[in-house]
């Protein structure tokens, strides 16, 4: 039993670390150096862009599902505004 209890254990962090997982991408060139991009593999590819100054989510999106979701500048405004330009999508 109690190796049941162990494996089941296991399967369930293991589960846990590969759904949650993530790590950082490079952003494009030119984009500030505070914000930063994180990729969840396990999730297709759902991409988070992150003020790190402030610590908040700017956006989050899924670039291989909409590949004409492509942000390709990023500024900031203000202290709580940010301006982002997308890829103008293809015909």
């Amino acid at each position: 039993m109690s190796v049941l209890i162990g494996i089941l254990a296991l399967l369930f962090v293991g589960g846990y670390v590969f759904l949650f997982m993530e790590r950082e991408v490079p952003g494009p060139p030119g984009w500030p150096q505070e914000v930063k991009l994180y990729r969840k593999q396990a999730l297709g590819g759902l991409t988070r862009v992150v003020d790190q100054s402030s610590g908040q989510v700017l956006f989050m999106y899924w670039p291989e599902y909409d590949p004409n979701v492509r942000p390709i500048k990023i500024e900031k405004l203000d202290s709580t505004h940010w301006q982002v330009v997308f890829e103008a999508p293809k015909k």
